[in-house]
């Protein structure tokens, strides 16, 4: 083995870097966003663990907080850009790109769906096992940290309620429904719901005694992914976020309005209410949230879940 830092180990990183798998984001095709960069990034580690993803167009369309987002993900290594794929061919090669690069749409963009899940899902059915999405160590750790301080020994009911503001509002939460929902375990000292996003949130939500926020923890983004994965079990709203709950191990519940995007969901999902490749007890929900769905949910959830298997999955993250 060569010793760190010799001629021959700069060699062997040089040859790997030159070697390594490029995920190629054509912005002509799709804009990036918190759950299809997660789910593309899930997609890419079945082909390499440690991979560049390179964008293809405008670079002002990929914003800040999914640059972020990337440089904080395991096992991205480097960014790249190029204004056509013509261009990131001759500097790359096109055999370490993926998706294929050479199927391409009429209008010349790489003929790959960044939205759709179904590409893990016939992974899944070929025998595939997915990996295990996360964010870098650092993040875990101070997430870990934060938790212990302010939750722990309770069990994190890890909770995202999407409140976009200035839209439809098809897939926010029906905050009456979770606030009535909140209250049925307010008795339950063993058990904390923690919040994470910066949506506004109703006046009084955080003054429940089972009730936290990790805004008030200087939680960033990123340690709310790692709380995703730290979580006992995930409820919310079929959002960004969500998408680090799909690919981890908790349990979950993630509520998706049946009346947004149903052509979509029944392409996804057909008749099922999860994903081929999630475990029995990660489920979506086609439905308005009411109180008493939100609570079989979670009931549902506790009795499956072990207390030491969920110890382990702490133990994994540090």
């Amino acid at each position: 083995m060569p010793a760190p830092g010799s001629d021959l180990d700069r060699g062997k990183r040089r040859e790997a870097l030159r070697g390594r798998c490029v995920g190629v984001w054509d912005l002509r095709r799709s804009r990036p966003g918190v759950g299809n960069t997660l789910i593309f990034v899930e997609a890419l580690h079945l082909e390499s663990p440690a991979v560049d993803v390179a964008f293809v167009g405008e670079r002002s369309w990929v914003g800040g907080g999914i640059r972020t987002l990337l440089g904080g993900l395991e096992g991205i290594e480097k960014l790249r850009w190029a204004d056509s794929l013509e261009e990131l061919k001759r500097r790359t090669g096109a055999d370490r790109l993926w998706p294929d690069v050479s199927r391409l749409d009429p209008q010349g963009r790489i003929d790959f769906d960044y939205d759709s899940l179904l590409y893990l899902q016939k992974r899944s059915d070929d025998g595939r096992s997915l990996p295990r999405l996360s964010v870098r160590r650092e993040h875990r750790r101070r997430a870990l940290a934060l938790l212990r301080r302010w939750v722990l020994p309770a069990r994190p009911v890890v909770v995202h309620l999407k409140n976009a503001g200035g839209g439809s509002g098809e897939s926010d939460a029906d905050f009456a429904a979770w606030t009535e929902f909140f209250d049925l375990f307010g008795g339950e000292p063993e058990l904390k719901f923690v919040l994470i996003g910066n949506e506004p949130l109703p006046e009084g939500l955080l003054r429940k005694r089972n009730v936290t926020a990790t805004r008030s923890w200087g939680c960033g983004f990123l340690e709310d992914l790692a709380c995703i994965q730290a979580a006992y079990a995930f409820m919310g709203m079929a959002s960004g976020p969500a998408a680090m709950a799909m690919f981890n191990e908790a349990p979950y519940a993630i509520v998706k309005n049946p009346e947004h995007h149903p052509e979509t969901m029944e392409r996804e999902l057909g008749t099922s209410d999860r994903f081929r490749f999630a475990d029995p007890m990660q489920r979506i929900l086609r439905i308005r949230e009411s109180a008493p769905i939100l609570r079989s949910e979670l009931d549902r959830m506790l009795s499956f879940r072990d207390r030491r298997a969920w110890e382990a999955q702490l133990a994994r993250l540090e």
